[in-house]
């Protein structure tokens, strides 16, 4: 795992989480996510209405946009965008649970009769490593599609 220093219980999962207790998983999330977009929006504006040049040649773009009528495909693309938020959510609240950090993705265990030499290692699915892993599983089918 990341910190060789970090406690750990009998079978190598921290003992804490490394998601603070305070502000909840959500709020955390949605946070970020707006802090992240603002700065986002902050560069857009400032590099393409910085100088009356590069105003008129947004300014130009933007009617290419309209003439084509091409908003639509701008506002699906952020409209996808914002319903990963969920997701993510979802994901990091079951990360935060299961004290499982990045840039560990699942976690395993060893399965098979009791004293057997070898054994096959399947994901965990049991509590809350196995709702972890769920999670986890879901944004990857989704990043797949």
């Amino acid at each position: 795992m990341g910190n060789p220093e970090e406690e750990l219980d009998a079978k190598g999962i921290p003992l804490k989480s490394p998601y603070p207790e305070k502000p909840s998983v959500p709020v955390l999330y949605g946070v970020m996510t707006l802090i992240v977009g603002a700065i986002g929006l902050a560069i857009a504006y400032v590099t393409s209405y910085l100088t009356e040049a590069k105003q008129s040649a947004a300014d130009a773009k933007i009617s290419v946009l309209s003439e084509y009528d091409l908003g639509w495909l701008y506002l699906g693309v952020f409209v996808v965008k914002f319903l990963q938020l969920p997701i993510g959510i979802t994901l990091g609240a079951a990360r935060k649970a299961s004290k499982v950090n990045v840039p560990d993705q699942h976690v395993y265990k060893v399965m098979g009769a009791e004293g057997s030499k070898l054994g096959y290692v399947l994901m965990e699915t049991e509590g809350i490593h196995g709702e972890f892993n769920r999670a986890q599983r879901a944004l990857q089918n989704y990043n797949e599609q």
